[in-house]
C-alpha cells in the first residue's frame, strides 16, 4: 500500500464527509508518513471525535511545528485499554497506530533534543509492543527501536548498552549483504552516534548507505542523514564532497516537517558557505537557520550552528563570541561533538586570545594531567605558547617539535593548519634557543599554505601567504638593522664580556656554564655575526653599541 499511498488517501479524502472514509485517510497517512495530504481538510479532522486516528495526525502536525511536548501528551493520552476495546477501525488495528503515532513523536523529541520526552514515548511504545499483535511491527519494526534507544543513550548518558545491541544486530545483515529500507533509520542512528563519538569516518558510511536505503517518504530522515554527512566532511575538510551532499538536499517538499529539514539544510549551508570563504552569504543563511530553531528547535542544527559559530569567531578575531559559544554549549541537556582535545583546545583558544592567562594556565595544567595529552599536538602547541609566554626556549622549542611529531589524521585537517602556524610562528620569533630561525618557519608556513590551497580555502591561503611575507621581511629587516639581532639574549651577554677581554673560563664563572659550553656559544656568535675570528667580536659591539 505504501508505494500508492497518496493515491489512496486522494481517494478516501474525496468522501471526506463520510467520517470512516476520513479516519481511513488518517490511518493510511499515519502509516505512510504522508500526513503532510491532509492538511488541507485538517479542520475536519480536529472536529472528529477522539480517536488514534484524529489524535496520531494531530499529534504529528504538532511534531512539524516543533511543539513535541503537547505532540507526546496527546498521543501518550490514548489509552491503551481504550484502544483494545475499539474493533471497527479502518485500514489498520488502532493498537498498530497508537504505537506508531508515538513512535514518530519520539524520532521528533529526539530530533529536537528532547530527550526526557523522547524516552518516554519510547518506552510507551516498547511496552505497547510487547503486549499488542505481530501486526503491529509493520508500522514501529525492532530496528527503529534500536536506533532510537542508541541515540537516546548516546546524547544523555555514559552507557553504550544499547549502541552495542544496534551494532550486534546490524552485523549479521551487513555482512550478508541483506540491509534493506527496514534498516534505514537504524544505520542513521548509529551513524549519528559514531559521530557524537569521533568517528567520523565510520559515521560517514553509515550516514551514506541509511540516506540510501531510506524511503522517499520519509524526507526527515534523508535530510538528516545528508545533513549530518555534510557536517562531517566539512569538519575532515573535504569541502568539496560537502558541497556535493548540500547540493544533493535541495529545499524542503510540503512535507510538515519542512521547517524542520530547512532549518538544518541552511545551517550545514550557511556552516559551507563561511568556512570557503563566502562569509556574507553564509552569514545571512546562519541567521535565517537560527531565526526558524526559536520554533522548531533541532539538535541537529544546533549542533552545525554550534560549530558555525565558533568558526565564524576564530575568522573573525571575535574571542568574546568565541567564548560565549563555548559557554552556551555546556549548558545541562548538549552534548556538542568535539573530542577532548579538540574541546580543550577551543577552551585554551579562547583564553589565550582574551589574555585570560590565568585560566589558560589552569587548563593547561589540568590538560597535562590526562592520559591523553602526550601524545595530542594540541596540547603540545598550547604548551608551546605557554612556554614561549614565559620566556622558557627551550621548552618552547620542545613542545613545538612535539606537536609536529604527534600530529597526524586523527587531527582535521584545520586543526592540523592551527597546530602549524603555532609552531610556524614560533619558530620565525624564536627558532632554537630564542633565536629567530626564518627557514625552518618559512617551511612550516609553506605547509600550511599548500594544505589551506588542498582544501580549498584560497582566501585563508592568501591572507597566511601575506602574514608569512611580513614576518620574514620584518626578520631580514630587523637583521639588517642591528647587527646583534640573530644573536639570542644569552649569545648577546657572551659576546659583551668576550669584547670586554673576559676569557672563556671567567665567562663561564659568570653564566654558570661550562668553557667548552662558552667556547661553543662564542663560535656559533661569529659565525652569526659572519665575523672570521673571536678578536673581531669587539668591533661589532662597538659598532653595535
Amino acid at each position: 500500500m505504501r508505494g500508492d499511498a497518496a493515491a489512496a488517501i486522494g481517494v478516501a479524502l474525496q468522501h471526506a464527509t463520510d467520517e470512516w472514509m476520513l479516519r481511513a485517510a488518517c490511518a493510511m497517512a499515519l502509516r505512510s508518513h504522508r500526513v503532510d495530504l491532509l492538511m488541507v481538510h485538517i479542520d475536519d479532522i480536529s472536529a472528529l471525535e477522539r480517536g488514534v486516528e484524529r489524535d496520531g495526525v494531530l499529534a504529528s502536525v504538532l511534531v512539524g511545528e516543533g511543539r513535541v511536548d503537547e505532540a507526546a501528551s496527546v498521543v501518550l493520552a490514548i489509552s491503551p485499554d481504550e484502544v483494545a476495546a475499539t474493533d471497527d477501525r479502518p485500514i489498520a488495528s488502532a493498537a498498530s497506530l497508537r504505537s506508531a503515532a508515538i513512535a514518530y513523536v519520539a524520532l521528533g523529541a529526539i530530533a529536537s533534543g528532547a530527550w526526557v520526552v523522547a524516552a518516554r514515548c519510547l518506552a510507551a511504545v516498547r511496552a505497547a509492543l510487547d503486549a499488542e499483535p505481530a501486526d503491529a511491527t509493520d508500522e514501529i519494526g525492532r530496528f527503529d527501536i534500536l536506533g532510537m534507544a542508541a541515540m537516546i543513550e548516546a546524547h544523555t548518558g555514559t552507557e553504550n548498552e544499547a549502541v552495542v545491541a544496534l551494532e550486534s544486530a546490524l552485523a549479521p545483515l551487513r555482512s550478508r549483504n541483506l540491509l534493506s529500507s527496514e534498516h534505514a533509520l537504524a544505520l542513521i542512528a548509529l551513524g549519528d552516534v559514531h559521530h557524537l563519538h569521533g568517528s567520523l569516518e565510520r559515521a560517514a558510511v553509515n550516514l551514506s548507505r541509511g540516506a540510501r536505503l531510506t524511503a522517499a517518504s520519509r524526507p526527515g530522515f534523508i535530510s538528516h542523514a545528508r545533513v549530518l554527512l555534510a557536517f562531517i566532511r566539512i569538519r575532515q575538510g573535504r569541502w568539496a564532497d560537502a558541497a556535493v551532499e548540500v547540493e544533493r538536499l535541495g529545499e524542503p517538499n510540503d512535507t510538515i516537517e519542512r521547517d524542520w529539514i530547512r532549518t538544518q539544510i541552511l545551517a550545514v549551508r550557511g556552516l559551507l558557505r563561511v568556512v570557503t570563504g563566502d562569509l556574507d552569504a553564509g552569514a545571512a543563511d546562519l541567521r535565517e537557520a537560527r531565526v526558524l530553531a526559536e520554533t522548531t528547535p533541532s539538535n541537529l542544527a544546533a549542533m552545525v550552528l554550534l560549530h558555525a559559530r565558533i568558526v565564524e569567531a576564530v575568522t573573525r578575531g571575535d574571542w568574546d563570541g568565541l567564548q560565549h559559544a563555548l559557554d552556551d554549549s555546556e549548558e545541562p541537556g548538549y552534548r556538542h561533538p568535539y573530542r577532548d582535545g579538540e574541546w580543550r583546545v577551543l577552551t585554551l583558544v579562547a583564553a589565550w586570545n582574551r589574555r585570560s592567562f590565568a585560566d589558560f594556565r589552569r587548563r593547561l595544567t589540568d590538560w597535562a594531567l590526562t592520559s591523553d595529552a602526550v601524545d595530542d599536538p594540541y596540547y603540545w602547541a598550547c604548551a608551546s605558547l605557554a612556554a614561549e609566554f614565559e620566556e622558557r626556549h627551550s621548552d618552547a622549542l620542545a613542545a613545538a617539535e612535539r606537536a609536529l611529531t604527534v600530529l597526524g589524521p586523527a587531527q582535521d585537517p584545520m586543526g592540523q593548519v592551527w597546530v602549524r602556524m603555532v609552531v610556524g610562528r614560533y619558530f620565525v620569533r624564536y627558532g632554537d634557543e630564542g633565536s629567530p630561525d626564518p627557514d625552518r618557519a618559512r617551511e612550516v608556513w609553506d605547509h600550511v599554505i599548500a594544505q589551506l590551497r588542498g582544501l580549498g580555502a584560497l582566501a585563508l591561503a592568501e591572507r597566511c601567504e601575506g602574514i608569512v611575507e611580513r614576518m620574514i621581511a620584518r626578520f631580514e629587516r630587523d637583521r639588517g638593522a642591528h647587527p646583534l639581532a640573530s644573536l639570542t639574549p644569552q649569545q648577546v651577554r657572551i659576546a659583551r664580556a668576550v669584547a670586554q677581554g673576559y676569557t672563556s673560563d671567567e665567562i663561564a664563572a659568570i653564566e654558570f656554564l661550562s668553557k667548552r659550553t662558552i667556547d661553543y656559544h662564542v663560535t656559533n656568535i661569529v659565525v652569526r655575526l659572519g665575523l672570521s675570528s673571536r678578536r673581531e667580536i669587539a668591533r661589532v659591539i662597538d659598532a653595535a653599541d
